[in-house]
């Protein structure tokens, strides 16, 4: 008997493209209707206008997903020598008041971001 394997996408898999056919759908059925629909059909510079604003959706979406979450280091630039705590305090007590803390990996997480279970490494 053959086995046959075959991977079941997670839903991860599925994010970019969904996003990218809600901002198709969104941007433009609505300029279809738009056309149809009254007042009446958009003129060209409200076109024009209009599809310089989806040009910058789909620029902003797509830095949104390519844009690395920060360089390695960022840590040290963080920590400031001139609000020193209390002394008996260590600088990793100090660290871990200031700013967010990864429970998974025991290490300072950077702002809006999370860790990612596939990389391994903090995700926007």
């Amino acid at each position: 008997m053959a086995r046959f394997s075959f991977s079941v996408p997670t839903i991860e898999a599925f994010a970019i493209p969904s996003v990218s056919v809600l901002i198709i759908f969104l941007s433009y059925s609505s300029q279809f209707l738009f056309h149809f629909v009254e007042p009446g059909p958009l003129s060209r510079d409200e076109t024009l206008w209009f599809n310089c604003f989806v040009l910058g959706i789909w620029w902003c979406y797509y830095l949104a997903c390519t844009t690395d979450p920060g360089p390695k280091g960022w840590v040290g630039k963080a920590i400031t020598k001139d609000n020193e705590g209390e002394e008996g305090e260590s600088e990793e007590a100090q660290l871990k008041e200031r700013i967010r803390w990864c429970k998974k990996c025991d290490a300072p997480k950077p702002a809006r971001a999370h860790h990612c279970r596939q990389c391994g490494r903090y995700a926007l």
